[in-house]
C-alpha cells in the first residue's frame, strides 16, 4: 500500500489553542495506517514547546532552527533595555528569516508531499518557495481583524493555496466578502473538542505542587492564553483593578507565557496589584485552573472561535 505523505506546519509548539488543535488533529491522523505524516515545526526551544511531548511517535518531527540559534535570539529579546542587544535582536531575527527561507526552499525540493498543510498560517511567508505542490492554508483567527497591510498580503498569497480553511461559518462568510475571487478555495471545518479528555484533566491534580493546590481553593477569576499584545491582558488587568475599587474580592490568575509578559507585570505594578494578580506561567494542564475559577475572563481583539 502507497502512504499518502502528507506534511503539517505550525511556527511552534508553545502552549495555545492553535496548538492545542493541532495536537487532537495529530492524535488522530497518528491512527490512520494509509498516512505517512511529518510535523514541520519553526521554533527549537524545547522547554517552550510544551506540546512536543504529546505528538505521537509515529509522526515524524523537523525544527527548522536549531535549538542555539533560538536561545540566542531569545536572549537578545530578554535583554532589549540595552541598545546592543536590541540592534542585535532585530539582526537576529532577520537572520533567522534567511535560515527559515533557505531551509523551505531546500527541503520541499528534496521532499514531495501529497499535500501540505500550513496550519497556523505562518508558512505564508516562505510559501513562495514551494513550487509544484499542493499547499492548504488554515486560519484560525478573524482576517477583518488584521491590519490593511496584512490583509493585502493574503490576497496575494492565497493564490498559492489550494485551499483555506476556515474555523466557523461566520470566518467563511468574511473570507468570502473579503476574497470573492477566492470563494471557491473556502471550506469551513470546525475545530476537534475531546470532552471526555477535558473533563478528566480538569480533574487530575497530581502534578500541582502543594502551593498550586492551595491556590485552586482560593476565590479567583483566570484568564488563559499566550501572553501577546492581541491577547490584550494588559486591558484585563486594568479592567480587573476597576472590579477591585467596585468591591470584588477574587484574585486574578493569569494562565500563559509571551513576549508581552513584562508589559502586563508593568501594569500589575503600576496598578499595585501584585498581590492580587498572578502571572502563573505555562501550565501543560490548564483544565483544574479553569474548573475551580469564578469566571473565565477573555479579552482577545480578535479572535477565529476560541479553543479556549
Amino acid at each position: 500500500m502507497t502512504k499518502k505523505k502528507i506534511a503539517i506546519y505550525n511556527g511552534q509548539l508553545y502552549m495555545g489553542g492553535i496548538e492545542r488543535v493541532l495536537i487532537n488533529y495529530l492524535e488522530k491522523l497518528a491512527l490512520e495506517p494509509e498516512l505517512d505524516i511529518t510535523l514541520i515545526v519553526k521554533e527549537n526551544i524545547p522547554e517552550k514547546n510544551v506540546f512536543a511531548s504529546e505528538v505521537p511517535k509515529n509522526i515524524k518531527v523537523e525544527y527548522i532552527k536549531s535549538e542555539e540559534l533560538c536561545r540566542k535570539t531569545e536572549g537578545y529579546r530578554k535583554n532589549k533595555k540595552n541598545l546592543i542587544s536590541r540592534l542585535m535582536y532585530q539582526w537576529s531575527l532577520f537572520y533567522e528569516r534567511v535560515v527559515t527561507r533557505k531551509w523551505v526552499k531546500e527541503y520541499f525540493e528534496k521532499n514531495r508531499f501529497d499535500v501540505i498543510v500550513d496550519f497556523d498560517m505562518s508558512l505564508m511567508k516562505y510559501v513562495d518557495e514551494i513550487k509544484n505542490q499542493d499547499i492548504v492554508a488554515w486560519a484560525h483567527f478573524t482576517l477583518k481583524g488584521k491590519k490593511k497591510k496584512r490583509q493585502e498580503m493574503y490576497k496575494t498569497k492565497f493564490k498559492k493555496y489550494r485551499n483555506i480553511v476556515l474555523i466557523c461559518d461566520d470566518m467563511k462568510s468574511e473570507f468570502e466578502e473579503m476574497y470573492p475571487e477566492f470563494k471557491e478555495k473556502g471550506i469551513r471545518i470546525y475545530n476537534p473538542m475531546d470532552f471526555n479528555t477535558i473533563l478528566k484533566k480538569s480533574e487530575d491534580t497530581k502534578e500541582l505542587s502543594k502551593e498550586e493546590l492551595e491556590l485552586l481553593k482560593d476565590d479567583y477569576f483566570i484568564g488563559v492564553s499566550r501572553l501577546v499584545g492581541g491577547k490584550n491582558r494588559v486591558a484585563m488587568v486594568e479592567i480587573y483593578s476597576e472590579l477591585k475599587k467596585r468591591g470584588r474580592k477574587e484574585k486574578l490568575y493569569i494562565l500563559g507565557d509571551g513576549p508581552d509578559r513584562e508589559n502586563i507585570e508593568k501594569k500589575i505594578k503600576e496598578l499595585n496589584l501584585e498581590k492580587d494578580i498572578l502571572l502563573l506561567g505555562q501550565k501543560k494542564n490548564p483544565f483544574p485552573w479553569m474548573k475551580n475559577a469564578k469566571l473565565f475572563l477573555h479579552t482577545s481583539m480578535g479572535e477565529g472561535l476560541p479553543t479556549v
